[in-house]
């Protein structure tokens, strides 16, 4: 089962990956998606290669009632490139979640987990072209229950507090988001056109 969803910037923990560069180069537009199909704007986004999220055999999770949930697992997306044309990726890696309730004291947040990141190197591929990625890491999410469909994400910034990260669909149980940018294009020097991607998927069960 294929899980795809919609973000906002990233704070990380430690070992945990580099916020995704949303561009903003000069004579850049900038097309940052803070929810699953639609731009700050309202309109309409392709989710370009967010598809390739894959949590293999997933099943339904535990309910929409975070406060009961004790278990995290799912996988983790991260995808960078710069071409030509549309879709030009140098690498994607992809993480094995596996996570469980956390002690850690969240004000507003409705479940905490403590979340174990394994590089699935099946699923990834340029490892080398992005080597800043680290193999494994750990990282420490907070859910905060909103109105309808979907929660907010803030994750641990290992000083002293927890920081906003991203807005997640939420279906029975189960969490989709993406955090950065996908074929945001900007001029080179030469005059032309590339498109950059720098973007961060997540899709996870939680019971």
């Amino acid at each position: 089962m294929r899980w795809t969803a919609g973000l906002v910037l990233a704070a990380c923990a430690v070992g945990c990956l580099r916020d995704p560069d949303p561009g903003g180069q000069e004579g850049e537009e900038i097309r940052d998606v803070n929810h699953i199909g639609h731009e700050e704007d309202g309109g309409g986004v392709d989710s370009g290669t967010v598809e390739d999220v894959d949590t293999g055999d997933m099943v339904d999770g535990g309910g929409d009632d975070a406060s009961v949930w004790a278990g995290w697992s799912g996988r983790l997306r991260v995808e960078r490139g710069a071409g030509d044309a549309p879709g030009a990726l140098d690498c994607a890696v992809e993480w094995e979640m596996t996570g469980t309730r956390s002690e850690l004291d969240c004000a507003g947040c409705d479940a905490v987990f403590d979340v174990e990141h394994t590089r699935v190197d099946a699923d990834s591929f340029g490892i080398a072209a992005c080597a800043d990625l680290p193999e494994s890491f750990s990282r420490t999410y907070g859910v905060v229950q909103t109105a309808g469909d979907t929660v907010e994400l803030v994750v641990w910034d290992t000083v002293a507090s927890f920081g906003p990260y991203a807005v997640a669909d939420l279906v029975d149980g189960a969490l989709s988001w993406q955090v950065g940018a996908v074929d945001v294009p900007a001029t080179d020097t030469d005059g032309s056109t590339l498109y950059r991607t720098d973007v961060e998927q997540g899709a996870v069960v939680v019971d």
